[in-house]
């Protein structure tokens, strides 16, 4: 399926997951403090479920306003319908993700790309309200710019478009 479309990805680690990279308008990657967003695909419960994440794309670990940022992830996952935030208490670690049952269905080309494209775009959205929690204790949902409400608009007209 991935290949059919042009999509290049790597294998990981494990045996039942696959990585891809995105380039990424305004996300930048904590680790390598490029524009870009890691995406990992993941099967789990057997096959019976998907998981499409961004590791690590943030981290609580040195953050001066934990709370704070943790409580601007909760308020994107209000605010979007795909997008979750996973925290790893032991190291801090916040991983984007989206996930869905597969049963005894199939994954569609559709559902893959909307998850990545929901993770990418979203990040892109969201980044600057969460690192300014983070780095503030403020958190500000309307220091969003025009341009940023049109990436909304335009990953919703993106979706949709079928």
């Amino acid at each position: 399926m991935l290949d059919a479309n042009g999509i290049i990805y790597a294998d990981t680690n494990r045996p039942d997951e696959i990585g891809m990279g995105w380039e990424s308008a305004r996300y930048v990657d904590p680790d390598t403090g490029r524009k870009s967003v890691a995406v990992i695909v993941r099967l789990e419960e057997e096959g019976r479920l998907i998981k499409v994440f961004a590791p690590a794309c943030f981290s609580v670990k040195d953050i001066a306003h934990k709370p704070a940022m943790l409580e601007a992830l909760l308020g994107v996952c209000w605010r979007t319908k795909l997008l979750q935030f996973e925290f790893d208490d032991s190291d801090g670690e916040i991983r984007a993700m989206v996930e869905w049952p597969v049963e005894d269905g199939a994954v569609t080309f559709a559902q893959l790309s909307r998850a990545i494209k929901a993770i990418v775009i979203l990040l892109d959205k969201y980044a600057e309200v969460i690192v300014k929690a983070g780095r503030t204790g403020v958190i500000s949902w309307t220091d969003e710019s025009d341009a940023k409400r049109a990436l909304g608009l335009a990953l919703l007209r993106e979706l949709f478009a079928s």
